[in-house]
């Protein structure tokens, strides 16, 4: 077994176990305060990324890894957005949630989808997983603004980079050929510096009063890891999925944070 193998069963056993603590400690949580509907949601949202990670472990060892159109674990993916979303916006409550953030929102979730399919070309894979990943998006970016996590400027400078992040991506596709190098480089520049700006203040959070702040940057966190980890190849992706453990952990403390603060 080369090295490049070994890391990357050890990283697939590590999120295996994050994912196996998440669960029994939702359900512990759950059975602690009496507002535990996003405790639920949460705990079968981790089940479902239990489920997924379990079904393409096995499929790399059993199968090499051999691309399937449609699987079992892309069920539990949408599963583990949709389920994502619904604990967020349990736990956030009923708050005002801005029309423009939402549409706003809504046009780069489709802008994802239809990047996807340009990659890809799985039209159902891409068109019902964009569904239940859009759902998580315009959820989380609806928390955010709900609980007031952004000031006006990040909004803003948000809004520019997520339309930059859509241009270049697509120019890295459907762009001259000579251009399409520099702007998949551009596109990676775009969301790691988002995450390393986001990913601080999700930390950061943590040691704050407001305990659904907290949580929806964590959550927002977790959101951008996997946006990056879904745009990338290569190194990159291998990056961001490594990441994806951190998210889950964020995740998991500011959910704790709220169960505490209760």
């Amino acid at each position: 077994m080369t090295s490049a193998r070994i890391f990357e069963v050890t990283a697939e056993l590590l999120q295996l176990s994050l994912l196996l603590l998440a669960v029994i400690q939702s359900f512990r949580y759950a059975r602690r305060t009496g507002h535990n509907l996003y405790l639920i949601f949460f705990a079968m949202a981790m089940a479902a990324f239990l489920c997924s990670d379990l079904y393409w472990f096995a499929h790399l060892e059993l199968r090499d890894g051999l691309r399937a159109s449609f699987a079992s674990d892309d069920i539990a993916d949408f599963g583990l957005f949709l389920l994502l979303g619904s604990s967020l916006g349990a736990a956030t409550g009923r708050r005002e949630r801005p029309v423009g953030v939402t549409v706003g929102a809504a046009l780069f979730a489709a802008a994802n989808v239809a990047l996807w399919i340009g990659w890809s070309g799985e039209w159902l894979r891409d068109i019902f997983g964009g569904l239940a990943y859009g759902y998580f998006i315009i959820i989380t970016v609806q928390a955010l603004a709900a609980t007031g996590a952004l000031r006006r400027w990040e909004w803003i400078v948000c809004a520019v980079l997520c339309a930059l992040l859509i241009a270049v991506e697509a120019l890295s596709i459907l762009g001259p050929e000579a251009l399409r190098g520099t702007a998949e480089s551009a596109g990676y520049a775009l969301l790691f510096a988002v995450l390393a700006w986001l990913l601080p203040r999700a930390v950061l959070s943590l040691r704050a009063v407001d305990v659904d702040r907290s949580l929806t940057l964590c959550f927002a966190a977790f959101c951008w890891i996997t946006v990056t980890m879904y745009m990338s190849d290569g190194i990159y992706y291998m990056v961001a999925s490594q990441l994806t453990n951190l998210g889950l952990v964020l995740m998991l403390l500011a959910v704790r944070k709220k169960v505490r603060a209760a």
